[in-house]
């Protein structure tokens, strides 16, 4: 083959279906959720703000996941789901809007929520990546791994009331 073959095949692979899959959190094209995505291969530490970097390609769509939010304020909170990204996400979404709702009876159901109501944050402002994907095919106890995960996650991002809005944390997925 000569140099001007190989280098045309050499860009084609660089374009289209054939272009290597950028890492990160992108869009899936539904605004509803895509416009609150950190894009990126790149994340900040709230705090500290030493880059850390995100392995794997992910979209509203990904599953079995561990998730970050974040506040205007910059506070991380860290989740994980085994459904779809885009459905917890409303459901947090739900969440603060029944805790507007609910402020007159004091009954708060999370300090996530608490803290965007007081705050005065506008679900809006939310932002979010997806920090790293559970194989959901593997033989074994997925709820376990995602749980474990999503635990070392919180410890990195130093998650916990004050610097994240976590109030605790559980190490009993590691027993």
């Amino acid at each position: 083959m000569n140099w001007r073959k190989k280098k045309i095949l050499q860009k084609d692979r660089n374009i289209g279906l054939l272009a290597p899959l950028r890492k990160g959190t992108f869009g899936c094209g539904d605004r509803a959720h895509c416009t609150g995505i950190i894009k990126g291969d790149t994340i900040f530490h709230p705090t500290k703000g030493s880059s850390i970097r995100i392995n794997g390609h992910f979209s509203c769509n990904s599953t079995g996941v561990v998730y970050m939010l974040k506040c205007p304020c910059g506070l991380p909170y860290v989740g994980q789901t085994s459904r779809s990204i885009k459905v917890r996400l409303n459901e947090h979404k739900k969440k603060e809007e029944k805790t507007k709702q609910e402020e007159k009876n004091e009954r708060f159901s999370e300090l996530f929520a608490k803290h965007f109501f007081h705050n005065k944050h506008m679900v809006s402002q939310l932002r979010w990546t997806v920090l790293e994907q559970v194989n959901l095919l593997r033989v074994g106890n997925v709820w376990k791994q995602l749980l474990r995960k999503e635990a070392a996650w919180r410890k990195r991002l130093d998650s916990l009331v004050p610097k994240g809005l976590h109030e605790s944390f559980s190490l009993q997925c590691f027993l």
